[in-house]
C-alpha cells in the first residue's frame, strides 16, 4: 500500500528541507488546508518520514487547544504552544522517546518538571537558557538578530536557537491558526533567521479562520511565505480521481476497478480526504462489492448507500449502545482533547473504570485516540483526543440545550475546585482560561470575568499586550466594562491604562528581570528542585 497517496509531492518538499538541514540549514513549512483536508495526517508523515531520515533529530509534534463554544482560549495563553514543544522535550517525549535528554531527565533524578505545572516555570528556566546562550553566543542570540520583539519572545528565541545548536530540532505545530500573537511573534523571529538555525518547523492551519477572525498568523503568511527565503508554503487541495481509485484499491481486497464505483464516491466526496477517508470506512463495513470484487449490481438501490457523509457516520457507530455515544459527547463537552480526571467527574466514576471505558471506545471505534499523560489543570493525566475534528462536533450536536449547559457547569465547578485549591500561581494560570471559556458556556459570567481578569493580570506580568487587550475587549462585550461599582471592571480598565502609559512612553510592559524570582507570593518561589533544573539543565547544553 502506498502511504502517501495524495502526499507525495509534500513528502518531496520535505525531504528538500531536510537535505538543507543536514547542511546546517532550517526551513519553516506552513501548510494551509480546510478541516478534513489532512493536515493532521500529512504532519504524522512529516514526522514519520523526519524520523526516517534522521533519527537522531529531536522531533515533536504539538497540536494547539481549540476554542471551547466561541471562546478561543489560545488567545490568552501566551506562548502556549512553544511551552508545550519544549516541556516535550526537556521531559524526552519526542517522536523517539529513547532521547538523550528522556535518559538524562531519569538518571538526574530529577521529578519537579514531571510532577507539577510548568507554564511558568518554563518561563523562568527559559530565561536561564537565554541569559546562557547571549553569554556564550553572543553572535547567534536575540540580541543580535536586530528584530524588534518582546523580551520574552526574544528569550524563547534564545533557548531553541540554543537547543537546535545541541540537537536538530523538528517541531510540527497544528492547527495553528489559534495561536496567540506572541507564539506568532516568535514564529516570526524564527523565520528572519531561519537559514542559520538548525531546526525545520511546521506549522498548520486553516486559512479561513486566520481570514474570519483576523488571526496574528495572518501579516506572518501574507508577508513571509513563499516571499522568504526557506519559508515555504504547502496548499493541500481535494483527491484527484486517480488518487481516489489507489485509496480504494490499497482498501479493498481483490478490488476491480470499478468507474462507476469510483465516480460516485467522487462526486459525493468533493475529492475532500476527509470525507473520502470516512466513506471508505463506511464501505468497509458494509460492502458495497462481492467476493469476487465486483460491485453490487443493486448498488444505487440499496439500503445501505448513505445520502450525506453524516449518514454514513450515523449508520458506522451504530454499532455503539446509548451509553457509548453518552461517553463521547460528554467527552466533546470538554474540547477536541479530554481528560481522563475531568470525564471520570463527569461520569462520577474513577479514574481507572473511565480509562478503561474510554480505552474501550478508541479499540472499537477509534472514535477517540489516547495521546498519553500530561499536565493539564494542575495535575498529570491521561488524554484522550477526538481523531476528527468531525467527530467532536457530531457528539457535541447529540446534546440537548440543557445537557450542554449543565456538562458545561460541572466542568466549571471542577476546575473552580482545582482553581481554590492550587497554591502556585502558576497552575491558577493555567486553570483560568480554560475555567473562563466552560464558566461562559454554562452561563456563569461572574466566573468567568473573575478568571478573565488572572489571565490579563498574567499577561501583564509576561509583558504580552494582545492578550491584555483581548480580555478587555471579552469585557466589553459582556457589557460590564463601564460599570463603575464592579471590581473586576476597574481592575481590567486599570491594567489597560497602565498598558496605554507603558505604550506611550515606550517602556516594556514586563517587570520581570532575568534574575528575578521572587518569594513574596506573585511569583515563583525558587525551590530547590527548580534550582537544580536551572543548574543540571545549563549544565547538559554547555
Amino acid at each position: 500500500m502506498n502511504k502517501h497517496i495524495g502526499i507525495a509531492k509534500h513528502i518531496a518538499t520535505l525531504d528538500k528541507c531536510l537535505n538543507d538541514f543536514k547542511e546546517g540549514k532550517g526551513s519553516i513549512l506552513a501548510v494551509s488546508g480546510e478541516e478534513g483536508y489532512g493536515k493532521t495526517y500529512l504532519l504524522e508523515a512529516f514526522a514519520e518520514r523526519a524520523h526516517e531520515i534522521m533519527p537522531s533529530a529531536k522531533i515533536i509534534i504539538e497540536k494547539n487547544v481549540s476554542p471551547i463554544g466561541s471562546f478561543n482560549i489560545a488567545n490568552i495563553q501566551p506562548l502556549l504552544p512553544f511551552i508545550r514543544v519544549m516541556e516535550k522535550i526537556l521531559l524526552g517525549e519526542t517522536y523517539d522517546k529513547s532521547s538523550a535528554m528522556a535518559k538524562f531527565m531519569k538518571s538526574a533524578g530529577l521529578t519537579f518538571l514531571a510532577s507539577v505545572p510548568v507554564i511558568d516555570t518554563l518561563f523562568y528556566a527559559v530565561k536561564e537558557f537565554s541569559r546562557d546562550w547571549r553569554q556564550y553566543q553572543k553572535d547567534k542570540s536575540s540580541e543580535k538578530r536586530g528584530k524588534s520583539a518582546s523580551s520574552t519572545t526574544k528569550e524563547f528565541f534564545d533557548t531553541f536557537s540554543s537547543m537546535a545548536d545541541k540537537k536538530q530540532l523538528i517541531i510540527m505545530l497544528d492547527d495553528f491558526h489559534w495561536s496567540d500573537a506572541q507564539s506568532v511573534e516568535l514564529l516570526d523571529l524564527l523565520a528572519e533567521n531561519i537559514a542559520s538555525i538548525q531546526i525545520i518547523i511546521v506549522v498548520a492551519y486553516r486559512k479561513s479562520i486566520i481570514d474570519s477572525q483576523a488571526s496574528p498568523l495572518i501579516s506572518f503568511v501574507s508577508d513571509k511565505v513563499n516571499k522568504v527565503p526557506n519559508i515555504i508554503g504547502i496548499e493541500l487541495t481535494e483527491l484527484s480521481k486517480n488518487d481516489i481509485s489507489h485509496l480504494i484499491a490499497s482498501n479493498f481486497v481483490n478490488y476491480n476497478a470499478n468507474e462507476t464505483f469510483e465516480e460516485w464516491l467522487y462526486n459525493n466526496s468533493f475529492g475532500v480526504p476527509g470525507v473520502v477517508a470516512e466513506y471508505i470506512r463506511y464501505f468497509k463495513v458494509h460492502s458495497p462489492f462481492n467476493s469476487d470484487g465486483s460491485l453490487n449490481d443493486n448498488f444505487f438501490n440499496s439500503d445501505y448507500l448513505p445520502a450525506t457523509i453524516h449518514s454514513a457516520f450515523s449508520k458506522t457507530i451504530e454499532k455503539l449502545g446509548d451509553e457509548d455515544k453518552n461517553i463521547l459527547s460528554i467527552c466533546a463537552s470538554e474540547g477536541r482533547e479530554c481528560t481522563a480526571i475531568v470525564i471520570s467527574n463527569l461520569l462520577n466514576t474513577d479514574v481507572l473504570t473511565t480509562i478503561k471505558k474510554l480505552r474501550s471506545l478508541q479499540q472499537k471505534s477509534g472514535i477517540i485516540r489516547s495521546i498519553g499523560a500530561h499536565n493539564r489543570y494542575g495535575v498529570k493525566t491521561t488524554i484522550y483526543e477526538f481523531t476528527q475534528a468531525f467527530y467532536k462536533k457530531y457528539f457535541e450536536s447529540l446534546l440537548e440545550y440543557e445537557e450542554y449547559v449543565a456538562l458545561h457547569g460541572q466542568i466549571s465547578a471542577f476546575l473552580k475546585t482545582k482553581y481554590n485549591e492550587a497554591e502556585a500561581e502558576s497552575t491558577k494560570h493555567e486553570i483560568a482560561p480554560y475555567l473562563a471559556a466552560h464558566s461562559l458556556e454554562a452561563g456563569d459570567e461572574e466566573t468567568a470575568k473573575s478568571m478573565l481578569l488572572v489571565s490579563a493580570q498574567a499577561a501583564q506580568k509576561f509583558g504580552n499586550s494582545k492578550i491584555i487587550k483581548d480580555v478587555f475587549e471579552r469585557f466589553s462585550e459582556l457589557g460590564v466594562i463601564t460599570d463603575e461599582d464592579n471590581p473586576d471592571a476597574i481592575a481590567i480598565k486599570e491594567i489597560m491604562r497602565n498598558l496605554e502609559s507603558s505604550e506611550k512612553s515606550e517602556k516594556p510592559t514586563n517587570g520581570i528581570t532575568s534574575d528575578e524570582i521572587s518569594t513574596d507570593g506573585n511569583y515563583i518561589v525558587a525551590s530547590q528542585d527548580f534550582i537544580a533544573v536551572r543548574k543540571v539543565v545549563v549544565e547538559y547544553y554547555h
